[in-house]
């Protein structure tokens, strides 16, 4: 995900078009979605056997691109490859991600990425504060006794990239995006301070994610900007 030209207002209306297009043809059909456990929504599979090509024509041969669908690009799992992924391929992909996650959670697609940055940055500021518990370098190293929180902030802090560079593809303005990870900071912070400076294990760390997922679920939702709320037309 090299660093590109933000995608125009008008590209980005584009994409969603096309999106919601494509959602609404049977020729195009639902994306497989699986359950990702750090955001708690249903996200995109990107398993072998689970995900279609790219299926862009490639001027050269007039053939279609055999690459996985969005590989190398922030939307895995659908849409464009990193080859063919222009700005109104980008937004696209954007708004299939959104619409999977919209269609589960009943909620905007706009909300649902948002949902997807709160959520990740609630994670990633968490494990911020468990990799600062540790007591030297070779905690972190692999084996260490820390390294696990390593993995764990890594994970995350891609799904956070990832989610807000979708969010600002498909539309949704910066500001708002910004907001949405300051809130799943501050959740986090929360979090952190009522659990103190306890070290768990990996049983207690599987029961605080639970605990988190279910606080970050009950969150109220923003109000929807009119000119923000796509919903698929058949």
């Amino acid at each position: 995900m090299g660093k590109r030209d933000p995608v125009s207002d008008e590209n980005a209306e584009r994409g969603r078009r096309i999106a919601e297009w494509r959602l609404a043809s049977p020729g195009w059909g639902q994306p497989h979605a699986e359950w990702d456990d750090d955001l708690g929504v249903p996200v995109p599979g990107v398993r072998y056997e689970d995900v279609t090509f790219c299926g862009a024509m490639i001027r050269r041969t007039g053939e279609l691109c055999s690459i996985r669908a969005g590989a190398g690009t922030a939307h895995l799992g659908v849409g464009a490859c990193f080859r063919h992924d222009t700005q109104v391929e980008r937004a696209a992909g954007a708004w299939t991600v959104a619409h999977v996650i919209a269609r589960i959670e009943d909620i905007s697609p706009w909300e649902a990425l948002l949902l997807a940055v709160k959520r990740a940055a609630a994670w990633a500021r968490f494990y911020d504060v468990k990799l600062g518990e540790a007591p030297d370098d070779d905690a972190l190293a692999p084996n260490g006794s820390h390294h696990h929180w390593v993995v764990a902030a890594e994970r995350v802090n891609d799904k956070l990239a990832r989610y807000s560079k979708m969010a600002v593809d498909a539309g949704v303005a910066a500001m708002l995006v910004q907001r949405a990870r300051a809130e799943g900071e501050e959740i986090a912070r929360v979090l952190n301070a009522a659990i103190g400076a306890a070290e768990l294990d990996e049983e207690q760390e599987t029961r605080l994610r639970v605990a988190l997922r279910q606080a970050l679920m009950e969150l109220d939702t923003s109000p929807v900007p009119p000119h923000l709320d796509g919903e698929i037309v058949g």
